[in-house]
C-alpha cells in the first residue's frame, strides 16, 4: 500500500511538471515534440524510487512468526475440543498453554505485539486466545488486555475479544463479570459465572457485537450438565 501511495503522488507530481510547461514555465523536460516520451520517463523513474525506498511488507518480514503462531493456535484450541475433561487432559492443556505462554512472551519481545497489521488476522487470533488461556501468567494477560482494549477501540480487533479478556480478568480478580463470557464447569456441573448486572447482560453483549443471548450461549457450552 505504501509503494501504491508513493507512486500515485509522484505521478501527480509528474504531471504537475507536465502542465506547468505547457504554461511556458521553465522545466527540465525534454523539448514539446519529445515532451510524452519526457513524461513517461519520469513516471518510470518515480515509481523505481519507491520501490526501492519502500520497506518489506510486514506479511513477509514475520512470515516465519505468523505460521508459528498459527501453529500455536491450532494446538491451544486442539486441547479444548473434548466434551469432558480428565485430570490427564486438564494437565495437558496446561503443559500446552505453559509452553504458548512462555514462546508468546518471546515473540513480544522480538516483534512487539502481534497485531493483525503485522502477522495477519488468524496469527493475530491466536495471539489473543494463548494470552486468554495464560491463567498462570497476569503480567502476560493484562499486557495483552492493554493491546486488545486499544484495538477495540480502533475497530480492529472483534469486541468479543475485548469482552471475553475483560470477563476473564475480572473473575480472576474475584469480581463479576460484565458480558456473561466466563463459563465454570467440571465433570458434573456447568454454570455461567457471576454476572454484573444480569438483567441488562444481553444489552451489554449486543453492544460488543456478541448477539447470540446468554442462555443460548450458555447451553451451547454446558449442554445438559
Amino acid at each position: 500500500m505504501r509503494q501504491l501511495n508513493c507512486i500515485y503522488s509522484n505521478q501527480k507530481r509528474v504531471k504537475k511538471i507536465a502542465r506547468n510547461q505547457q504554461h511556458g514555465e521553465k522545466m527540465h523536460l525534454q523539448p514539446s515534440s519529445k515532451r510524452i516520451s519526457g513524461r513517461s520517463l519520469l513516471a518510470a523513474l518515480a515509481a523505481l524510487q519507491c520501490l526501492l525506498a519502500a520497506p518489506t511488507f510486514a506479511a513477509d518480514q514475520y512470515a516465519s512468526v505468523r505460521e508459528e503462531l498459527i501453529q500455536m493456535g491450532k494446538e491451544d484450541q486442539a486441547v479444548r475440543q473434548k466434551t469432558t475433561f480428565t485430570a490427564n487432559d486438564r494437565e495437558e492443556m496446561r503443559v500446552v498453554d505453559r509452553k504458548n505462554s512462555a514462546r508468546l512472551k518471546e515473540i513480544i519481545a522480538e516483534i512487539g505485539w502481534p497485531s493483525e497489521s503485522t502477522v495477519g488476522k488468524a496469527a493475530s487470533s491466536s495471539a489473543f486466545f494463548i494470552a486468554q488461556h495464560a491463567a498462570h501468567d497476569r503480567p502476560l494477560m493484562d499486557l495483552a488486555f492493554t493491546h486488545i482494549a486499544a484495538a477495540y477501540k480502533a475497530g480492529t480487533v472483534p469486541g468479543a475479544y475485548y469482552a471475553l479478556m475483560y470477563d476473564r480478568l475480572k473473575m480472576f480478580d474475584g469480581e463479576p463479570q460484565k458480558y456473561g463470557t466466563q463459563i465454570q464447569s467440571n465433570e458434573k456441573s456447568c454454570g455461567v459465572y457471576t454476572l454484573e448486572d444480569p438483567a441488562k447482560v444481553d444489552l451489554y453483549r449486543r453492544e460488543v457485537g456478541l448477539w447470540e443471548s446468554l442462555e443460548s450461549y450458555k447451553d451451547k457450552l454446558c449442554g445438559t450438565r
